[in-house]
C-alpha cells in the first residue's frame, strides 16, 4: 500500500519535471527567434541558452534518478511502458 503512494508521488514528480523540461525547450525557442543587433547581444543570448541548457540537463538526471527508484519498487514494467528510452544525459 505504502509502495503504491510512493509510485504515484514519484510518478507526478516525473511528469512535473517533463513539463518543466518542455517549457525550458520553449523559452530556448523564443531566445533563438529574438534578433541579435550586436556580438554582446548575441554573446549574453549564448550565455542564456547555455544556462538553460544546463537545468535541461539536471532535470533529465533528476528525471532519470526518480524513474530508477521507481523501477526498484516497481519493477522494469514502468520504464518499458513510458516512453524513457529516448532518455538525455
Amino acid at each position: 500500500m505504502a509502495n503504491s503512494k510512493i509510485i504515484k508521488e514519484l510518478k507526478k514528480e516525473v511528469k512535473k519535471i517533463e513539463k518543466m523540461i518542455h517549457e525550458l525547450k520553449t523559452k530556448i525557442q523564443k531566445i533563438e527567434k529574438e534578433g541579435c543587433l550586436s556580438d554582446q547581444e548575441l554573446n549574453e543570448k549564448d550565455k542564456k541558452i547555455g544556462t538553460i541548457n544546463n537545468e535541461i540537463i539536471y532535470l533529465n538526471k533528476e528525471k532519470f534518478f526518480l524513474s530508477q527508484s521507481i523501477v526498484s519498487i516497481e519493477g522494469t514494467k514502468w520504464i518499458k511502458k513510458s516512453s524513457f528510452n529516448n532518455r538525455q544525459i
